[in-house]
């Protein structure tokens, strides 16, 4: 995230604290650059399926944080985005164990 330093998790406790959305419509931002930037990213056979699970978690992310952000336009689906905060931190956390062990069979493979 470029060094932006704040968290979905920051967002929340904003949220729920003061009920601003700033850090979510910058999360969104940030999100959606993220999904583009990985999604023009050449990589390797190995990683591939790993990878369009990376780039769709980062658009379900993209999705979640924008409807948070618009909660004043739309209060249900910012609830339901709220909802699925968990999922994608669970989500990320599979993903990111499929990168690392696929990288170090990658790893091991290569003098």
């Amino acid at each position: 995230f470029d060094g932006f330093g704040k968290t979905v998790f920051d967002a929340l406790q904003q949220f729920n604290e003061t009920g601003d959305v700033a850090l979510f419509s910058e999360l969104a931002v940030r999100a959606e650059r993220q999904a583009i930037e990985l999604t023009g990213l050449e990589v390797p056979a190995a990683l591939a399926s790993a990878h369009l699970d990376l780039v769709n978690l980062w658009r379900w992310k993209l999705a979640a944080y924008r409807a948070i952000a618009k909660s004043g336009e739309d209060p249900l689906q910012a609830t339901i985005a709220m909802r699925t905060v968990e999922q994608i931190a669970i989500e990320d956390l599979r993903i990111q164990g499929v990168l690392i062990s696929r990288y170090e069979n990658i790893s091991k493979q290569t003098p």
